[in-house]
């Protein structure tokens, strides 16, 4: 598993997106999620990826609360999801 802070994954998410290796992303060294790719043709494997990814996240949130969005905001930036409680137009 390839480990990786947030500017790195914001800097070269379309490398890691490119690539098929698991990434822990963190931020400060904790980890605040992970990148699990999928193989469209194989379904039966993306389904075992979407649960992974599913403990993963239910993962992060145990160590560090942060809620999807919070990740999102965390890794996307703050203009990828809307302020909390704002709508988008």
């Amino acid at each position: 598993m390839r480990v990786i802070g947030v500017r790195e994954f914001r800097d070269n998410a379309s490398a890691v997106f490119n690539g098929n290796e698991l990434v822990r992303i963190e931020r400060n060294g904790t980890p605040i999620g992970f990148y699990v790719p999928l193989v469209p043709v194989d379904r039966a494997a993306g389904r075992e990826a979407a649960e992974r990814q599913k403990e993963m996240l239910a993962y992060m949130h145990a160590k560090t609360g942060m809620a999807e969005e919070e990740f999102v905001r965390a890794v996307m930036g703050d203009d990828y999801y809307p302020p909390v409680g704002q709508e988008t137009p």
